[in-house]
């Protein structure tokens, strides 16, 4: 028994001596492979053997350390200085450059302060660009100092997609945008560069509801390395530019046609050009080209038509140049303010935007300015174009959904609301009422007349919650989203009806007839206490949305004429879970539906799933219909900043087990980087897979079967 139990002892010794021995030869050679990805500077290959030395030994101070770096030079810029802030604990000396890393990670998360005092303390050897960037926090810390109040907001879908979006161009109803896209995803984890990058160049409009049309390609100008430049002469002339040369292509009868050379010296000149912007009727052009540079940087020239049609000889705008590329440049409608993007003067890192006003008397441009944050950020900031003072914006900043991505730029940051109050049942109007208007923790209260008029300048960029009081009693509560239109008086009527009866009372008239009358109550599910929030019902096949909100009896109320697609019944409220409900078919031929809702706070161990993710067959590859569901977990995830969750990929029972195993980890793993690259921090997410093993519904049918089982669930963490 002694002897029995001894060579058992032994044989659990040698086990546990193997296993470490096994665990440690492991960890060497994916370091050792590691080390020689980043000496080459192959940052994703690196970064991925790192986090798997990471997975043996959490604390292991030197991959952390690498990872860092990776993470910073691949563009995860949270993640970069989170795990810098874990190694800056353990005071390596060893640790080869760390002030400097350190500082660049604190610049590019716009920490400007700490950065410029961990680049002087530090002695490193990156030499200029060491010396680049403390130029450029320097000049941040200037120019943060006299912040603009602009707005400067991401398009989203389906504008922008995890594809690259640049080279915007706005038609003359300020109403169709023409842009060029990358043909293939921008992943954030890439070692390569864009030499061998394709291109399409699309179109989208925008719609009465003030979202975007899907971008549809323009086919005849279909060229894989063609891209967009300008758009004239009430949208019938198209400028471009591929590999170096430009071209135009004419609107004729409603097609374009195939992209000619532009005439004269451009054409002839061996030098590069990159961009041009032509104005004063087509009698002028600003060129972007390395014509005659001492460095091979490329330059603003100016350029004259000449009276045969062909342009003329190139003069460089010595002024506007710097030692460093200038690029996408754009003259305002006034034909004597010139706006361009250069990686001189004074600048705040990449590419910024600078303008520049034309003076009759010299007939030369003026002197550039930095326009500032938030139009600048650390990254690059080109395709700048201004009509009156709203604007787009092509940047790569974070927060973003692919490298380079389309932003909308308003130079104001309020809006005038005016109207009235009335009582819907007395048709009359209702004086001396306060309305109450919320936003971002901001209240603004203003009062109605004697004739029941208001006026107010409200913030715009974020959805107001309005209440009109009488007596200091609430009498009408809303949810609206200001819509901005392009015109110089940002003037917006909104007349709020009053129901003063003791029960809210909803008719349906004759103009609603075919309609669903979609109603219901939403509460909490402990307390079943009302809520007052936003709820939307978004339409899955044509991706509209309608909006409402519940009152303050929980109550909430909306019409919608059905299609064939399916709808989701979406709300949010901090501190509670994601809820989205899907409404079935048959459901939708009834002319009165109603859908209680009950919200569960969020608490460890709670879940919910995500139906509406989407993959190709066997495959963790993400269909762009999934984008909006998993937008809406980041917002979730945004809401709650201290939410930690476990992200489960589930199959259904078609196929092999081990594989549909395999497929659903990746399938998370997936959902996971997404996140990471929208700039959700890692410590807060983690990712496994079940594969079949935890149906929610019968593999027997595809309906409500199969279909319920292949998800993506949500498990609260433990802070």
């Amino acid at each position: 028994m002694v002897l029995h139990k001894l060579f058992s002892n032994s044989l659990i010794a040698f086990f546990l001596f193997s296993t470490n021995m096994l665990f440690a030869q492991d960890k060497a050679s994916l370091l050792h492979n590691a080390d020689a990805f980043f000496a080459k500077k192959k940052y994703t290959a690196a970064l991925d053997l790192y986090e798997q030395v990471i997975a043996l030994e959490a604390t292991h101070t030197r991959a952390i350390y690498r990872a860092a770096i990776c993470y910073l030079e691949v563009g995860i810029l949270e993640n970069a200085i989170e795990y810098l802030e874990n190694v800056k604990q353990a005071n390596d000396s060893t640790l080869k450059d760390f002030g400097f890393w350190y500082a660049k990670a604190a610049y590019y998360n716009q920490q400007f302060d700490t950065a410029q005092v961990y680049l002087k303390k530090t002695s490193f050897t990156h030499g200029k660009e060491a010396m680049l960037l403390l130029q450029n926090i320097n000049n941040a810390l200037n120019i943060q100092k006299n912040r603009k109040d602009y707005v400067v907001e991401n398009l989203q879908e389906p504008i922008n997609s995890n594809k690259a979006e640049f080279a915007t161009l706005v038609g003359r109803d300020k109403k169709t945008l023409i842009f060029t896209r990358n043909k293939h995803d921008a992943k954030v984890h890439e070692d390569t560069g864009n030499a061998n990058a394709e291109y399409e160049i699309v179109q989208s409009v925008l719609k009465n509801d003030n979202t975007w049309t899907e971008p549809t390609p323009i086919n005849a100008l279909e060229n894989n390395k063609i891209t967009t430049l300008q758009l004239t002469e009430d949208d019938h002339k198209l400028y471009l530019q591929q590999e170096g040369d430009l071209f135009f292509s004419d609107k004729v009868n409603g097609e374009w046609t195939k992209p000619a050379y532009l005439e004269g010296h451009i054409k002839q000149s061996s030098q590069k050009e990159r961009g041009c912007f032509v104005y004063e009727y087509g009698k002028k052009m600003i060129l972007v080209s390395n014509l005659n540079t001492k460095n091979g940087d490329f330059d603003l020239f100016e350029v004259s038509l000449r009276r045969d049609g062909t342009w003329g000889t190139p003069q460089p705008l010595t002024l506007l140049n710097s030692g460093e590329d200038e690029t996408t440049p754009f003259v305002a409608e006034d034909g004597k303010t010139l706006y361009f993007s250069s990686k001189g003067h004074e600048n705040i890192g990449g590419f910024d935007v600078f303008k520049a006003i034309y003076d009759e008397q010299t007939q030369t441009w003026g002197k550039p300015e930095n326009m500032g944050m938030p139009i600048n950020s650390v990254s690059d900031d080109t395709y700048f174009s201004l009509y009156d003072d709203m604007g787009y914006l092509v940047s790569q900043r974070t927060g973003g959904k692919g490298r380079e991505d389309i932003y909308k730029v308003y130079l104001f940051s309020k809006v005038k609301l005016v109207g009235k109050v009335f009582n819907r049942a007395a048709k009359t109007v209702i004086a001396n009422s306060k309305i109450r208007f919320t936003t971002n923790n901001l209240l603004i209260e203003t009062s109605t007349n004697s004739n029941g008029e208001y006026e107010v300048l409200v913030p715009f960029k974020n959805p107001l919650q309005i209440k009109v009081l009488l007596q200091d009693k609430v009498v009408y509560e809303e949810h609206i989203e200001l819509y901005i239109q392009h015109k110089k008086i940002h003037t917006i009527s909104r007349n709020f009806y009053v129901d003063l009866d003791e029960k809210k009372k909803i008719i349906l008239n004759s103009n609603n007839e075919g309609q669903v009358h979609l109603f219901g109550i939403v509460s909490d599910a402990k307390t079943l206490q009302p809520l007052l929030l936003p709820l939307q019902l978004a339409d899955t096949l044509s991706s509209e949305l309608k909006a409402t909100s519940s009152d303050q009896n929980g109550y909430y109320s909306l019409y919608f004429v059905p299609n064939k697609g399916k709808y989701l019944v979406q709300l949010h409220k901090k501190g509670y879970l994601y809820f989205s409900k899907t409404l079935k078919v048959e459901q939708l031929a009834s002319a009165e539906l109603e859908v209680n809702i009950e919200l569960k706070k969020i608490e460890t161990g709670a879940k919910f799933s995500l139906h509406h993710i989407f993959f190709d067959t066997g495959s963790d590859i993400l269909k762009a219909t999934s984008f909006g569901e998993l937008d809406r977990l980041f917002f979730f995830l945004k809401e709650n900043s201290e939410v930690k969750i476990e992200i489960s990929g589930h199959t259904d029972n078609v196929g092999n087990a081990q594989k549909n195993l395999l497929l659903s980890e990746n399938r998370a793993k997936t959902v996971m980087f997404y996140l990471i690259n929208k700039g959700i921090a890692k410590k807060r997410l983690t990712f496994k897979g079940f594969g079949d093993k935890q149906p929610i519904a019968s593999n027997d049918d595809e309906i409500d079967g199969r279909e319920l089982n292949r998800r993506i669930e949500i498990l609260v963490l433990p802070n």
